[in-house]
């Protein structure tokens, strides 16, 4: 199961994974591409699916309420962020999902962004998406898929990259020195 959880959206670059899907199903036939959310460009995915006649191996749940969108990260082998290059808000904000997908140690294929690059180490912490096209990211998602050991062993280290880095002990220790510099700033003046 490869997939997406997140806004249904233009901009997330589901245009390329549902075009990249049916190259992954010739060599990986029983895949399913799970999508997860909701949003205005879901129907033009959905029609897509249809005219690549791969629709019976595509899952689209809708929305889901938040407590459960960890069972649906728990089915997802390979993850996809995606985004598309060309929106200059991909180049400069940094989204959460990838986050929440290496928090749950799942295997993760991002697109080549600076915004993304902060959280992905190519072959370390998940795989970076150089050549943003559907040939590319099928044949990074199947041959991630036919090496299993590599992607527990990028499921690990995503892991252990959001524990380190990301935790609400993490990130208030880091910002204590922040908040009192800016206090004895201000109670000096």
């Amino acid at each position: 199961v490869v997939g997406y959880i997140g806004s249904m959206r233009k901009l997330e670059g589901l245009d390329i994974i549902i075009e990249a899907f049916p190259y992954m199903l010739q060599k990986l036939p029983n895949a399913k591409l799970l999508l997860v959310g909701c949003g205005d460009y879901i129907q033009n995915i959905l029609e897509k699916a249809k005219q690549l006649k791969i629709e019976s191996s595509v899952i689209y749940t809708g929305s889901v309420p938040q407590n459960d969108v960890a069972q649906y990260y728990s089915l997802i082998d390979i993850f996809f962020v995606t985004r598309s290059p060309n929106e200059k808000v991909n180049q400069i904000v940094t989204p959460l999902k990838p986050l929440e997908a290496m928090a749950m140690r799942k295997c993760l294929i991002v697109s080549d962004l600076p915004a993304l690059k902060e959280f992905v180490t190519d072959n370390e912490t998940g795989k970076i998406l150089y050549n943003y096209n559907p040939f590319d990211l099928a044949d990074l998602s199947v041959n991630l898929y036919k090496n299993k050991s590599m992607m527990q062993v990028i499921g690990r280290n995503a892991h252990a990259f959001v524990v380190n880095n990301f935790t609400w002990k993490n990130t208030i220790s880091k910002y204590i020195p922040v908040y009192h510099s800016l206090a004895t700033n201000k109670a000096s003046k």
